[in-house]
């Protein structure tokens, strides 16, 4: 995958990012033909590059986060970088939200607690 100094902009870098996500996804459609099943060597191998080949893609697509806005995607939509913080009521986890996708839970009257970057 790429280096922690590489930049994810690069076309080499989404390159590497895209192939890896590819072998996950063609390994896990046809695994019983072209990959070695869940929890094997080239399988883990596989499941190990996705983080940093979506992080890769995700800075290619999106650009860097302004300094408002958190460094990963709005747990929603996942189209944009999350601005809000929000926990929903009878959720444990909290929401990462994107302005729009905030606005909506919002007015859903939802969110039990909020804190914006």
């Amino acid at each position: 995958m790429t280096t922690p100094h590489e930049d994810p902009s690069t076309p080499q870098a989404q390159k590497v990012a895209f192939a890896a996500l590819y072998r996950l996804l063609k390994g896990w459609l046809y695994r019983d033909r072209t990959m070695e099943y869940p929890g094997t060597a080239a399988c883990e191998r596989a499941l190990d590059e996705v983080p940093e080949a979506l992080e890769a893609l995700m800075r290619a697509i999106h650009g860097e986060p302004e300094r408002w806005q958190y460094a990963h995607l709005c747990d929603v939509c996942c189209l944009r970088y999350a601005e809000h913080f929000a926990r929903e009521a009878g959720q444990e986890l909290s929401t990462w939200c994107c302005t729009p996708c905030y606005q909506h839970l919002v007015a859903g009257d939802r969110p039990k607690e909020e804190a914006d970057a």
